[in-house]
């Protein structure tokens, strides 16, 4: 008997077909435009929540459609000393208190 005979090789996939004239590609400004006053508002809101549970449940209130808050974009937000100074202030001078956990 003779040796069984290998498959035929795969031809190659595709190439991804060119993007339309006119199309834009998502790129870290799209996401880099939020004023300072919602970014304060953001972040004073995730703060009142504990640690634990904070970004995800952020980030989905506050996604709107068309514009969406994305969890590592909320994470250096509250990184952010310039803007948690702010917000610890704002908060303070409303007379609310932080989460237990900050």
């Amino acid at each position: 008997l003779p040796p069984p005979r290998s498959p035929p090789p795969r031809p190659p996939p595709p190439l991804p077909a060119a993007a339309p004239q006119g199309a834009q590609k998502h790129s870290r400004s799209a996401t880099a435009d939020f004023s300072d006053g919602f970014k304060r508002r953001v972040v004073a809101h995730a703060l009142q929540l504990s640690k634990s549970c904070r970004v995800k449940p952020t980030c989905n209130k506050f996604s709107m459609p068309g514009r969406t808050l994305y969890p590592p974009q909320l994470r250096r937000w509250l990184n952010d000393r310039g803007l948690m100074h702010d917000v610890f202030r704002a908060l303070q001078g409303a007379g609310l208190s932080l989460a237990d956990d900050v």
